[in-house]
């Protein structure tokens, strides 16, 4: 499961249909009035079982997840000289192998959604006039 499974439709919007020229041409009043009527067209990303889904696929591979990570602690010599000798190591390892190869689409699709986040953030703040104060006043508090 990825976590763009149900993205928003948007409806049409001048930005659709001209080239990245005309884009760059635009007054830019113009386009953010365009972006955001965009933006405005767009329902919700994910559904709260879409979250919950994630949430558990996430915790579900933590030891999957750490075990990928341990194996990239050691030496790749090590590693496998390690294999060789040792079949139960070996085996951890291809377990570790086989639930990275049927979760990189899960991690990939997190990574899309966690940027897609940034950008409804980001877009939301934009009509803000205090935007940078607020942006700020975060950075500061995790100090």
């Amino acid at each position: 499961m990825t976590p763009t499974t149900t993205p928003g439709a948007s409806a049409p919007n001048p930005l659709d249909n001209m080239a990245d020229e005309e884009i760059n041409a635009m007054p830019s009043d113009d386009f953010a009035d365009a972006l955001f009527a965009r933006m405005e067209a767009k329902e919700a990303f994910l559904t709260c079982e879409d979250m919950d889904k994630i949430e558990a696929t996430w915790k579900h591979e933590k030891r999957s997840r750490r075990a990928s990570l341990l194996i990239l602690t050691k030496p790749w010599a090590w590693l496998n000289q390690k294999a060789i000798a040792d079949r139960e190591f070996a085996l951890a390892i291809a377990e570790a192998w086989q639930s990275n190869e049927e979760n990189i689409q899960f991690y990939k699709g997190l990574v899309e959604a966690i940027e897609q986040a940034n950008i409804w953030a980001m877009t939301a703040l934009c009509g803000r006039e205090d935007m940078n104060d607020l942006l700020e006043e975060v950075k500061k508090g995790w100090a």
